[in-house]
């Protein structure tokens, strides 16, 4: 089973993996969530006070096992993913994140809260065809 919570609509063709759950979120058409991940769940933020916000996935996108992706705090009120994104095992997306398209989160890495531009893979990493190649300055990629 999956749990789907308050103020969720899901485009056709959206497939969703067992022990997912997914809340506060608009899931664009054609996309992939695998088994245990958690979608528009609350932002781990300690400002946030349960105010009502949501998390935007666009189309084609897909969610690998136990990935989290926050909705948004009031900074911002909402967390945006674009479309043909990829979000590998255990990658996190942060509340209030702007996610372009194309945008590949490698296994185990984070989405701090910031803006990515389409085809790159943030959070102090770089993507080539074998590997990962990892800077401590990663602001080249934000928006």
């Amino acid at each position: 089973y999956a749990v789907i919570g308050k103020k969720v609509k899901i485009s056709d063709k959206t497939t969703i993996g067992s022990h997912t759950v997914i809340e506060y979120a608009e899931i664009g058409p054609e996309c992939k969530i695998f088994s245990g991940a958690f979608i528009g769940t609350a932002p781990q933020d300690l400002k946030y006070r349960g105010e009502e916000t949501k998390l935007i996935v666009g189309a084609r996108t897909i969610v690998r096992e136990c990935v989290t992706l926050n909705r948004g705090t009031a900074d911002s009120g909402e967390t945006r993913i674009g479309d043909g994104c990829l979000f590998m095992v255990c990658s996190h997306v942060a509340h209030d994140c702007r996610v372009g398209n194309n945008v590949i989160l490698a296994n185990s890495v984070p989405a701090p809260s910031r803006t990515f531009k389409s085809r790159m893979t943030p959070s102090c990493c770089a993507r080539t065809s074998t590997s990962l190649f990892f800077s401590p300055d990663f602001r080249s990629m934000l928006i």
